[in-house]
């Protein structure tokens, strides 16, 4: 079974298609630019595959926001084929068709689903269709990085990049709420965390804060038990 750009249904414009070089027939470098627009960050998840590998990997419905944003109206997906295979998993095989100044676009992959215990079979199908859909995306530039080694890895490296970021800063608020618990200024505390490790804490690295953090809630414990101790 053959996938990916199959057809050009219609007629073709000769006016149009010759002048855009490198661009699937009847997309204007317009609609182009809107669909390979990088995959917002907020968009971006990570999730667990085989050998405890991460990947990233972003959502359907983003590729239908962009196929809503830049073809309005002009475009609808068709399910041309389906079975299971298996107990396994589930499987689609979905037509993306794009109508254009070129003629309709028709974009053709297949999807899969795992099928988990307990899963109901149209979910199933559900998730299959919606791993269709990203991969006819492809086609339009949507998310193409996601496909391309390279690209993946920085794009997974950026992620976790940034979700230390968030976590130095969860942590950071945590050891001054702790340290204002204590009756510790900020001030005081740089003071002494300079005198530690000749840093304040906005200089500190994650690894650094983890063991301040954990340091206070020590002496909060110590000093609690010395209060129960007086009582």
């Amino acid at each position: 079974k053959e996938f990916g750009i199959v057809q050009v249904q219609s007629k073709v414009s000769q006016e149009l298609a010759p002048s855009q070089p490198g661009l699937p027939a009847g997309i204007s470098p317009a609609q182009w630019q809107v669909l390979r627009s990088p995959i917002p960050d907020e968009r971006v998840y990570l999730r667990v595959i085989g050998g405890g590998m991460e990947v990233p990997y972003f959502d359907a419905p983003l590729v239908i926001e962009r196929l809503n944003a830049t073809f309005p109206g002009q475009w609808y997906p068709t399910i041309a084929d389906k079975g299971v295979h298996g107990t396994e998993s589930v499987w689609v095989q979905l037509e993306l068709h794009v109508l254009t100044p070129s003629g309709v676009l028709c974009i053709t992959d297949f999807g899969t689903q795992e099928l988990r215990r307990g899963m109901p079979l149209g979910d199933a199908y559900k998730g299959a269709v919606s791993d269709a859909i990203k991969r006819c995306g492809r086609y339009l530039g949507i998310g193409l990085e996601f496909w391309i080694k390279e690209d993946r890895d920085n794009i997974l490296l950026e992620k976790k990049q940034q979700g230390m970021k968030e976590q130095e800063v969860q942590i950071r608020n945590e050891v001054i709420a702790r340290a204002a618990e204590q009756g510790i200024t900020s001030e005081v505390l740089d003071e002494r965390l300079r005198a530690a490790f000749n840093k304040t804490l906005a200089e500190m690295s994650l690894v650094e804060l983890l063991k301040v953090s954990t340091g206070l809630a020590r002496s909060k414990k110590q000093e609690a038990r010395q209060k129960e101790g007086v009582n």
